[in-house]
């Protein structure tokens, strides 16, 4: 043995999670925070940088001393609220956040209201301070009442005579003249029967709908065509499957597409990633990711997360680590490597024991 190998104090301890460096006279895992930031010499804090990397107030090493968008904060009480979530600025004598607007607009002088401005930047009235003196679209409301409903969501004019949002749809298209009813119009533009002005004449989607009934379920959702003999919806799967023609049930095909068990129609004969499962046991032949499982029990324990193998014996999903570094034959403990891989130490099997 080579007399200039350096002697190993064989600690755990000496590396953190992450690589930094611990504190050589305590040895402590607190040295170096969670983004790598260097911490107090005096104390070894992790609070000495924030998550943002900022610097802390020296007296009191609070991380207090920056907001989360990096606005400085009020110099004689350290608080937070010096600075609005968009970096107005507060009123200096309340330090309160309501001094500026979601959108930035100048609120009302003698009271500090958020009012003051709409959420468009419209003008409100003088007089009382009304968020109603405009619409949402910026439209203008009547003089005389001031109410919001002089102009449609869309800005289409309304009738003279009674002031009413019916009188034009949500798409634009023109109403009937006799009762201004907003049914004229399907949400998609399509025309309605002539007989009943019913909106259901037309789908979601612009399909054809039943002439006998004027049912809308004679289209499913995505446009597949239904059975002739009941009209039902439950005819195509979400995906676009064929059901079963004896029962017309959707648990046919499963959300991936693949088939099921002819016997019972059960979803659980595919797997999510689309393998095949164990003829014997339907519910438990393969795991998520596709991994065998035991051919003795048919458990799903047999595989771990990442595919590794388990032991023999007990069928422990902890026989492998997370990152797939192999345990202790003794204990089968989980913590025989590190989440990085490193191998720990065999008298104590400490996970802090790596330290290159």
């Amino acid at each position: 043995m080579p007399s200039w190998i350096p002697e190993q104090d064989n600690s755990p301890r000496r590396t953190t999670r992450r690589g930094g460096q611990l504190a050589a006279e305590d040895n402590s895992p607190r040295r170096t925070t969670r983004r790598g930031g260097q911490l107090a010499a005096e104390d070894n804090s992790p609070r000495r940088t924030t998550r943002r990397g900022g610097q802390l107030a020296a007296e009191d090493n609070s991380p207090r001393r920056t907001t989360r968008r990096g606005g400085q904060l009020a110099a004689e009480d350290n608080s937070p609220r010096r600075t609005t979530r968009r970096g107005g600025q507060l009123a200096a004598e309340d330090n309160s956040p309501r001094r500026t607007t979601r959108r930035g607009g100048q609120l009302a002088a003698e009271d500090n209201s958020p009012r003051r401005t709409t959420r468009r930047g419209g003008q409100l009235a003088a007089e009382d301070n009304s968020p109603r003196r405009t619409t949402r679209r910026g439209g203008q409301l009547a003089a005389e009442d001031n109410s919001p409903r002089r102009t449609t969501r869309r800005g289409g004019q309304l009738a003279a005579e009674d002031n009413s949002p019916r009188r034009t749809t949500r798409r634009g298209g023109q109403l009937a003249a006799e009762d201004n009813s907003p049914r004229r119009t399907t949400r998609r533009g399509g025309q309605l029967a002539a007989e009943d002005n019913s909106p259901r004449r037309t789908t979601r989607r612009g399909g054809q709908l039943a002439a006998e009934d004027n049912s809308p379920r004679r289209t499913t959702r995505r446009g597949g065509q239904l059975a002739a003999e009941d009209n039902s919806p439950r005819r195509t799967t979400r995906r676009g499957g064929q059901l079963a023609a004896e029962d017309n049930s959707p648990r046919r095909t499963t959300r991936r597409g693949g088939q099921l068990a002819a016997e019972d129609n059960s979803p659980r004969r595919t797997t999510r990633r689309g393998g095949q499962l164990a003829a014997g046991q339907l519910a438990a032949g393969t795991t998520r990711r596709g991994g065998q499982l035991a051919v003795e029990d048919n458990s799903p324990w047999r595989t771990t997360r990442r595919g590794g193998q388990l032991a023999v014996e007990d069928n422990s999903p902890w026989r492998t680590t997370r990152r797939g570094g192999q345990l202790a034959v003794e204990d089968n403990s989980p913590w025989r490597t590190t989440r990085r891989g490193g191998q720990l130490a065999v008298e104590d099997n400490s996970p802090w024991r790596t330290t290159e």
